[in-house]
C-alpha cells in the first residue's frame, strides 16, 4: 500500500526524486484503518499504531506539501545571493526550508508565482 502511494506521489510531482518517509507510511496506515472500519474495528485492534496528528493528515500527506517539501534549497540559496534584492519574504523563507504561502488576488497575478498557482 505505500508503494502505491509513493508511486502515486512520484505521478502527482513528475519527479522521481520522492522517496518513503514518515507521511508515506502514516498515509498508508489511515488508508488501512479506513478498511479494517468498515469491520467495527480500528488498525490498534490488530496492534499496529494510529498515526499521529491524523487531523492534518489531509495537508502533510498532499502533493502540494510534499512538493513545497522537495524545493532545492542549495539551488534556492544560489539564487538568493545572486538575486537577493529582487527576493520577496516568500522566497527567502522557501530557502531556509519553509513552506510559504502565496496568495494572489486574481489568476493574472498567480502567473507571476513559482508554480503558478495561488491559495483561493
Amino acid at each position: 500500500m505505500a508503494s502505491d502511494i509513493l508511486i502515486r506521489r512520484r505521478r502527482e510531482l513528475n519527479s522521481d526524486d520522492v522517496q518513503y518517509d514518515q507521511n508515506i507510511f502514516d498515509e498508508a496506515l489511515l488508508e488501512l484503518n479506513k478498511v479494517v472500519q468498515l469491520s467495527g474495528k480500528s488498525i490498534k485492534d490488530f496492534g499496529l499504531p494510529m498515526p499521529p496528528n491524523t487531523t492534518n493528515s489531509d495537508l502533510t500527506n498532499s502533493a502540494e506539501y510534499t512538493r513545497e517539501t522537495l524545493c532545492d534549497q542549495t539551488r534556492l540559496l544560489q539564487n538568493i545571493a545572486q538575486d537577493e534584492p529582487r527576493l520577496n519574504i516568500d522566497q527567502k523563507m522557501r530557502s531556509i526550508g519553509k513552506i510559504a504561502l502565496a496568495v494572489a488576488l486574481s489568476g493574472i497575478a498567480a502567473t507571476l508565482l513559482e508554480g503558478h498557482s495561488s491559495s483561493r
